[in-house]
């Protein structure tokens, strides 16, 4: 008796630590491929849109949303999952206790449907969504986010713990990422004006070298030249 139980108790085991590696093996597989997306050569809304299409993917959500904070309301500023005409694009929506959570305190929060649509924008509580996570993308003064990832599932699938770890990380890499673009954007929009001119002025000396050349070639040949070539000799 005592050796079944302890070959029960092991296949236990190595079924627990089983299920674990796989669990880390997807879970490193869709951090690796939300990296991917984010270290690509794109603008920063086209990773953006990428982005929120893989995070859809990866973590089975029906919707994916990037919303600022806006006193005590939530305003779209990315989506994946709804329609272009969608009204949550326009008008957004008050934020129910879980996302004044996340906000407030700086942490993800995982959201269940337990009757009340509180946290779910009016426009889609007929998709019947069941779960959610907030995730904090930025911090302001005293550690409230100014900026939000917001995923909805009509699943009933809890988002775990590791979710939420995952999301948090891909949230901030995220944000890194777009402020980093926008800033190299900008930088390279600052200097436009100066590679503009620099441009024309190559041109101008290119131009003046090579009317000198024709003129140059004409006087040889002792052509008489055109109004416009002595014009241009002078």
């Amino acid at each position: 008796m005592s050796g079944s139980a302890d070959d029960v108790r092991l296949m236990s085991q190595l079924a627990d630590a089983t299920a674990a590696a796989q669990h880390a093996y997807r879970d490193n597989g869709r951090l690796i491929r939300l990296l991917t997306v984010l270290g690509g050569p794109a603008a920063p809304d086209e990773v953006l849109s990428r982005a929120l299409a893989v995070l859809s993917e990866a973590f089975n959500a029906d919707v994916v949303l990037v919303a600022s904070v806006v006193g005590k309301r939530l305003r779209v500023t990315a989506a994946s999952g709804l329609a272009d005409d969608d009204p949550t694009l326009a008008k957004g929506w008050g934020m129910g206790s879980a996302a004044t959570a996340a906000v407030t305190g700086g942490q993800p929060m995982a959201w269940e449907n337990h009757g009340g649509d509180e946290e779910i924008p009016p426009a889609l509580v007929e998709l019947g969504l069941r779960t959610g996570a907030f995730v904090p993308m930025s911090a302001l003064a005293g550690g409230h986010a100014d900026e939000v990832l917001v995923l909805y599932r009509s699943s009933g699938e809890r988002f775990s713990s590791t979710d939420l770890h995952l999301l948090a990380t891909v949230a901030y890499r995220m944000r890194i990422t777009a402020e980093d673009r926008e800033r190299r954007l900008a930088e390279l929009e600052s200097r436009l004006p100066a590679a503009i001119r620099d441009a024309r002025a190559a041109l101008s000396s290119a131009s003046r070298k090579l009317i000198g050349s024709s003129c140059k070639l004409a006087a040889r040949k002792t052509r008489r030249p055109t109004l416009r070539a002595a014009y241009l000799c002078q």
